[in-house]
This record gives C-alpha cells, sequence and structure tokens, in this order.
C-alpha cells in the first residue's frame, strides 16, 4: 500500500470516529416527546424534578431530584400565573403532569443535575405547597410544646 493512500485512509477513519462519537454525545433535541408525572420543586438556583411522585407521595427528604426542569419558550399552562409575572411565587412545590423529553448529562445550576427534563406542553399543574424560602425546602410540623416546671 502506497504511503499517499495509507494517509489518506488515516484521515478518513479518524473523520469517521469523531463524526460518529460527535453523534453519540449530541444533545438528542428531535428525540420522541414522553409523558412525564412528578413534582417539580422552583425554588432560588431550583427546578428539582422528582419523576414519578406525587402531592400523596413526595420525595421528602430522602430522594435526590432526577433532574432539572425546564420549559421551552412559550410553554406554560394558560389557566396558571407565568414565572415572569411579577407576583409569581418562586419558592413552591407542584405536581406537574407534561409532555417533553428527558436529556441526559450535567444540567441546570452549575451543573449539578444528572438530567435536563424539557416540558413542551404541560398538561395539568397544581400548586401543592409553598416552600420556606431560608431552607428551600416544606416547611415541618410545629414540634410539640415540651412540659416545663412552670407548666405543672
Amino acid at each position: 500500500m502506497s504511503e499517499k493512500l495509507r494517509s489518506v485512509l488515516t484521515v478518513l477513519l479518524v473523520a469517521i470516529l469523531i463524526a460518529g462519537s460527535v453523534a453519540l454525545t449530541a444533545p438528542q433535541a428531535d428525540k420522541q416527546t414522553e409523558t412525564f408525572h412528578g413534582v417539580w420543586r422552583d425554588g432560588f438556583e431550583t427546578a428539582d424534578f422528582y419523576e414519578g411522585f406525587s402531592s400523596s407521595n413526595l420525595p421528602f427528604p430522602d430522594e435526590a431530584p432526577d433532574g432539572w426542569l425546564s420549559f421551552e419558550e412559550g410553554v406554560w399552562p394558560s389557566d396558571s400565573r407565568s414565572p415572569d409575572d411579577p407576583d409569581w411565587d418562586r419558592h413552591a412545590l407542584f405536581e406537574i403532569t407534561f409532555e417533553g423529553r428527558r436529556v441526559p448529562g450535567q444540567a441546570g445550576h452549575l451543573g449539578q443535575y444528572p438530567a435536563e427534563y424539557v416540558a413542551q406542553r404541560v398538561i395539568a399543574l397544581e400548586r401543592i405547597e409553598q416552600f420556606d424560602v431560608g431552607l428551600n425546602a416544606p416547611k415541618p410540623a410545629p414540634a410539640p410544646k415540651r412540659p416545663t416546671a412552670t407548666d405543672e
């Protein structure tokens, strides 16, 4: 085999390997949509999505979020306030059903989420409860008052 032919084949092989690598690691923007249901925790630098959970089966405090939930531009249920509305409370918990896609890989604030869920159409959205802004977690029930000597 001539040196020129070997060089051409080597370049061609490298180009095929690079193209295949790029195709495998590129986000799946054209992936078919799926229907997802779960709990969405919306807060400061937080958009936690817990797939498969509901208002009667909350993921706290043990579960890590399955991913970051984002919405394609213009996607928001017409009967709900938009997050762009100045009266929107950014610290809330919702039960949500949406059509969209799951894109694996680092996502969200500082890339700390294992995947991004991209909502392309919101089917249902129901507010569950408000969060404590400082803790960004559901408010616990008040602890029972401990009896003291003056209570006797």
